[in-house]
């Protein structure tokens, strides 16, 4: 397979630029590195109020950074217009990951995900014109569907439906990528909110809650292999595709938790939760905690599993995905709570 580094290259020693928002995320923090190790020259696109720790790590990689709030091209203000030009200058791709699935509490889904990925695809249709932009990357989730359950499940619909409808009438190809459960580390100070949740969980509480007792069957994918995912995709830049992603089989979240909990060399009970009592707890810490320890959807989508149809990474990365119980012993070395 022909490296990225040399896919990532437009010509001679020049590299492609790549533009990716929400770059101080979790995932963002995992694609910078992962573009710019692989030959890509990076604009961060982070928020005005990123911390400095935050930043530095993203400058470390290589990264340029543009502080500015992502807005639609056609009602963007004049100051913060030139500094969103000045971040879409000369790139060709573009990863958007701007999303949550527990917002805060002044935030909402439409927000966060369909008013922000039309917003990215005007400066994608933009870039086209000036620098000759060609392709865009978008992540979704799993089970993104309009007659979802999940608000937030819809929301990523309506998200992708948004991007294509702008990026298809100007002739720029997408890849939207829909990942199961995310997990692990190896760059960075981020992690998956969930896993992050239950690891606090297994060291602090004497028994640890599950909702629904666990029983809902997820695919996870290792962080690093989703970066890669990505950084290939941009580097080929074909066809517009959406891709289910996720590792190397089902298991379901009681199996998730105890390999955490393996990890960290911790032995306690479970007890179930049902997702009528955990839907009332999250509403009420919706209500009062600016960013809920657990949303609505999260509790609703622990009833009903999320794992692949037809899972993509394999063929995308040209390597089998990496296990679980691997991808979780990269929280061995985590000194985190």
């Amino acid at each position: 397979m022909e490296t990225a580094i040399s896919k990532l290259s437009t010509g001679g020693n020049t590299k492609q630029i790549v533009l990716v928002d929400g770059a101080t995320g979790y995932l963002g923090n995992h694609v910078v590195s992962a573009l710019t190790q692989q030959g890509a020259k990076v604009h961060a696109l982070v928020r005005p109020q990123a911390t400095a720790a935050d930043v530095a790590f993203l400058e470390q990689c290589g990264a340029q950074i543009f502080q500015a709030d992502l807005t639609n091209f056609q009602n963007t203000p004049a100051g913060q217009k030139r500094k969103l030009e000045e971040a879409f200058a000369g790139t060709t791709a573009a990863v958007h990951l701007i999303g949550s699935v527990a917002p805060g509490k002044n935030e909402k889904f439409a927000q966060l995900h369909l008013d922000q990925s039309r917003a990215f695809a005007s400066w994608c249709v933009r870039a086209k014109d000036v620098s000759g932009f060609a392709h865009a990357a978008m992540i979704t989730s799993l089970g993104a569907d309009l007659d979802s359950p999940s608000e937030y499940l819809r929301s990523k619909r309506e998200a992708e439906l948004a991007l294509l409808a702008e990026l298809d009438g100007a002739q720029i190809t997408s890849t939207i990528f829909r990942p199961s459960l995310i997990v692990g580390r190896k760059v960075g100070r981020r992690d998956s909110k969930l896993v992050k949740r239950y690891r606090h969980l297994a060291k602090t509480r004497p028994m640890v809650p599950l909702i629904n007792g666990g029983k809902n069957l997820v695919q996870p994918v290792f962080v690093a292999d989703l970066a890669d995912a990505i950084v290939a995709k941009i580097s080929a830049a074909g066809v517009s595709d959406i891709c289910e992603i996720g590792g190397t089989a089902p298991v379901s979240m009681r199996q998730v938790v105890s390999e955490i909990m393996n990890v960290l060399k911790i032995e306690k009970s479970f007890f179930d939760i049902p997702v009528p009592v955990a839907l009332f707890a999250a509403s009420m810490m919706q209500r009062f905690q600016n960013v809920p320890l657990v949303s609505k959807d999260q509790a609703l989508m622990a009833g009903f599993d999320n794992i692949c149809h037809d899972n993509k990474l394999a063929e995308i990365i040209g390597r089998p995905p990496t296990n679980l119980v691997e991808a979780l012993s990269t929280y061995q070395s985590w000194d985190g709570d």
